[in-house]
């Protein structure tokens, strides 16, 4: 912290910019694991480095100030691409096209698709939609691989039912393992299938989540 003090304004300046530029770069992405604890932290180093910056607010080198506004310009780009995996509002009809369209891609027949009751979370919302598709379990496990794609909004798959409409010999070329699903049936990769299962959206928010049932 002392080395920190003896630092010139201008490098401080960096500093403080280069850390504002990390934290905006994680924001989005660290909604999986512990949401709720990451999310305050991140709210916190943010405040942090926010008062950091404030110090330097009547620094006027022109170098500085141009490599500000190019870190600026890279957080803001960097937020917006971010947004797109986590976005800060549901838009559930982008959300059910995008996953039919991977359904479609990968083969399936969707049978139906019904959006469940938002759950409010610390921070952040899920958005829990059931679908019901058919097709074969390997045009299946590729829709389950197009839907997690880098770049694409965040989305878990759970609650899957599955069941064998028409079975299948595996052809000898895959080396997939055939999957044991409800009452003890066995798929084939080339087996027809009928699934239903529930995928979920997350929707940044920013707020803990609403207090239900609390005594005044």
């Amino acid at each position: 912290m002392d080395k920190f003090k003896k630092l010139p304004p201008q490098y401080k300046l960096l500093i403080g910019i280069g850390f504002l530029g990390l934290v905006a770069g994680l924001y989005y992405y660290l909604v999986i694991m512990d949401m709720d604890d990451q999310f305050a932290n991140q709210r916190n180093a943010y405040n942090a480095a926010q008062k950091e910056l404030t110090q330097f607010k009547d620094f006027k080198g022109e170098l500085e100030i141009a490599e500000l506004r190019e870190q600026y310009a890279q957080v803001i780009k960097q937020i917006e691409e971010n947004k797109k995996i986590v976005p800060d509002k549901d838009n559930v009809p982008q959300l059910l096209a995008g996953l039919e369209a991977d359904a479609i891609e990968a083969g399936l027949t969707v049978v139906g698709k019904e959006q469940k009751e938002t759950q409010h979370e610390n921070y952040y919302n899920r958005i829990p939609i059931q679908f019901e598709v058919s097709g074969s379990y390997l045009d299946f496990i590729k829709f389950l691989k197009l839907i997690v794609e880098p770049g694409k909004r965040l989305v878990a798959a759970s609650n899957f039912d599955m069941k064998v409409v028409l079975k299948k010999k595996a052809r000898k070329d895959t080396q997939t393992p055939a999957p044991l699903l409800a009452g003890g049936q066995v798929a084939g990769t080339e087996s027809e299938i009928a699934a239903k299962f529930i995928v979920e959206g997350y929707t940044y928010t920013g707020a803990p989540a609403p207090v239900v049932g609390k005594k005044r």
